[in-house]
């Protein structure tokens, strides 16, 4: 089994994979390819020339309560065509991902299973939780809104995330922030603080907030006459679904529980 680094080249075989698995929109699968993968962060397994199994790592360094920065990387994507699994070749990248980590420089590898199976999966890998997700139905009501703006404003927006207070999260930059305004398309910036927004026809999902919003989004919830609103709020004493995991690469380095790592555009 050789396990190789993907080329530019390959980025149509692995759109065309990634929209078959994971089934994203075609927007969304451009934003990502053309804002997150690079052919040295991309690692794949082929057979008969054509890939079959790939996984994405994402340079994603953290920040610990006190500012010690603390070098990870992310790892999104992992995939194998249906034809080819039960071959092991999902855990030879994962355990080559976490290799190239260490030798990047990493003191964490870190990512967000998608389902209970695979919390399982990772967990035997040497992964584990360490953050935790609430995810909250409330019921709209009328009440005040708030002046808010939906002009791009990435400084206001960092400054404001840099201002939550966890005892880690993921460094973030004004760039972060501008591919989330690109990706989620609704956020409102209040006088102190902001909220990412996603709706259907029914639901309005609050996808974060960086203050004390639920009698804001109740109120929006009530204009835009939804019928739920879903609140995914962070869990800061380990209660709730776990949410992402995480891998040590380096001993002397250590990671606190209940951390913030959502909207990772993954």
């Amino acid at each position: 089994m050789r396990i190789e680094f993907a080329s530019t080249q390959d980025f149509p075989a692995l759109k065309k994979m990634w929209k078959e698995i994971f089934m994203d929109t075609d927007a969304y699968i451009e934003l990502f390819f053309l804002n997150k993968a690079q052919p040295n962060n991309i690692l794949v397994i082929r057979k008969d020339m054509q890939i079959v199994s790939m996984l994405y790592l994402i340079k994603a360094p953290l920040i610990s309560k006190d500012g010690t920065q603390i070098e990870g990387i992310y790892i999104c994507g992992v995939a194998t065509a249906p034809a080819y699994r039960g071959k092991g070749f999902a855990s030879a990248l994962i355990h080559a991902a976490c290799q190239t980590a260490r030798e990047r420089g990493a003191a964490v590898c870190w990512l967000i299973p998608a389902n209970q199976d695979l919390f399982r999966y990772y967990a035997e890998f040497g992964f584990s939780a360490k953050t935790y997700l609430n995810i909250l139905d409330v019921t709209p009501e009328p009440g005040r809104i708030p002046a808010y703006s939906t002009d791009l404003d990435l400084n206001a927006m960092k400054t404001f995330y840099d201002m939550m207070n966890f005892p880690f999260k993921s460094i973030r930059t004004n760039y972060d922030m501008q591919l989330i305004y690109k990706c989620y398309k609704q956020v409102l910036l209040f006088e102190n603080g902001y909220i990412v927004l996603d709706e259907d026809k029914e639901n309005l999902y609050v996808l974060e907030q960086s203050f004390d919003a639920v009698e804001i989004v109740k109120a929006i919830a009530y204009e835009k006459k939804k019928k739920k609103v879903k609140l995914y709020m962070p869990s800061v004493s380990g209660k709730g679904k776990p949410f992402a995991m995480f891998k040590m690469l380096n001993s002397k380095v250590q990671l606190p529980d209940n951390g913030y790592v959502q909207l990772m555009l993954n």
